[in-house]
């Protein structure tokens, strides 16, 4: 892993960090984003 990817790594996890004591519903989702299914034009 390069240090640009590393620190961009770090801090996705401390950004992520601010919210993982939130009370949000949980559950299991199947997530992607491919131009054929999903609900935008272009």
């Amino acid at each position: 892993m390069t240090a640009d990817d590393a620190a961009l790594l770090q801090a996705e996890l401390r950004f992520q960090a601010n919210y993982e004591n939130l009370d949000l519903p949980r559950g299991v989702i199947h997530a992607d984003l491919f131009r054929d299914n999903a609900l935008f034009n272009g």
